[in-house]
Order: structure tokens, then sequence, then C-alpha cells
């Protein structure tokens, strides 16, 4: 009998252990290839789109790769999927809202959809006293966006209502800059990553 439940729980152990690893389950993520087609204009190899639940999606046939960009509603970031030629996923990750930076954990495969390297960007932003989620409210304390109801979440991939940088901690601080469009130009503003403190902020006009 003891044998019989030593069995049972070594066996629970392994199936547990592949249910958290999709890949020891042979489940490859592939890029669905005839439904993005089917979104494209003729003789294009790019385009946006909107699905039925309001997600924004930009889809790129590049000659070296796929690319699937999805901004999910409410969720004021960047769902990013890079696809190898052969239609494997090849990288994963997020990217913060309004910019290109790397958020979260992002994951790397090679060509038989294995993992290979996983990088968690959110380290740079360890010891910060302004964290991505910190400058997201305080851009909402400024009543730019509202992050419960979506007001302000990004809707295009052209025309951003911000754009959003980072400089990493160096010689100087770390710092984040924010540029929000306005009826007359921009409003520019950097914040010290690290303390909190709004180091500038001006307003720069288009000049015609």
């Amino acid at each position: 009998m003891r044998k019989y439940i030593l069995f049972f729980l070594v066996l629970t152990a392994m199936l547990s252990c592949a249910a958290q690893n999709p890949n020891n389950m042979g489940q490859v993520e592939k890029f669905n290839y005839d439904y993005y087609k089917s979104k494209l204009h003729p003789n294009t190899t790019s385009v946006v789109y909107t699905e039925k639940d309001k997600t924004v999606v930009k889809v790129d046939f590049d000659k070296n790769y796929y690319s699937i960009v999805q901004i999910k509603n409410r969720t004021f970031c960047k769902d990013v999927k890079i696809y190898h030629k052969n239609g494997i996923l090849w990288e994963e990750g997020k990217r913060f809202y309004c910019s290109s930076i790397e958020i979260g954990m992002w994951r790397e495969y090679d060509k038989e959809g294995k993992l290979i390297k996983e990088t968690d960007e959110d380290k740079k932003f360890e010891r910060l006293k302004i964290k991505p989620k910190n400058l997201l409210r305080w851009m909402e304390s400024q009543g730019w966006i509202d992050l419960w109801s979506g007001k302000g979440q990004q809707s295009s991939f052209s025309n951003t209502p911000f754009r959003i940088n980072f400089s990493p901690h160096g010689k100087d601080h770390a710092k984040w800059y924010v540029s929000r469009v306005t009826m007359s130009g921009t409003e520019e503003f950097v914040i010290d990553a690290e303390t909190g403190k709004v180091i500038s902020h001006e307003n720069v006009l288009n000049i015609e």
C-alpha cells in the first residue's frame, strides 16, 4: 500500500511541475498566420485594427520575423510577441504605456520553442521611488488618465497622448521624461525617479 501511495505522490508532483512549464507539455505557441494575414490590406505587410473586445492590435509581417503588439483595454501597457519565420514564438513581454520601455518578465525561445532566456526588466526600477505604477498614479493625480475607467488609455500606435522615456541610474539619478501632447504643442516634465521630485516643467509651443 505504501508503494502505491508513494507512486501516486511522485506522479502528482511530476504532473504539477509539467503544468507549470508549458514547454514540458509540448505546447509550443505558433503565429496564427492565416488569421492575421486576413487582416492585411492588399500589397501591405503591416496593419493596425481593433478587436471586438476593444484590444488595439498591430501586426507586422517582416522579412525576418512576425510580430504582434496588443494594447488591451485599461491595461496602460503593450503586450509584445515576436515569432520566428517558422511561426514559433521567439520573444514575448510587455512595454510600458506610451513608450518602448520594457517592463515585467521578458522571455526568449529558440526555433523549436524551448525557453532559452528570461529577463526581469523590473529590476532596473528596484529601489526607485517612482516605478512605472507610481508614474501612472502621478499622471492620474494630474487628471490626465483614470486607471479604473481607462480614461487616457493609449488607443493607437501613431498619435499617442504621451511620450514617455526612462533614463536609468548612471552618474546621476534615474529620471522619467514625460511629454504630454496639448492643443498648442507639448508639456514637458522631467521627474527624478529616486526622489519623486519634478526637476523641470515647461510648455513647448508648436511653431508654424
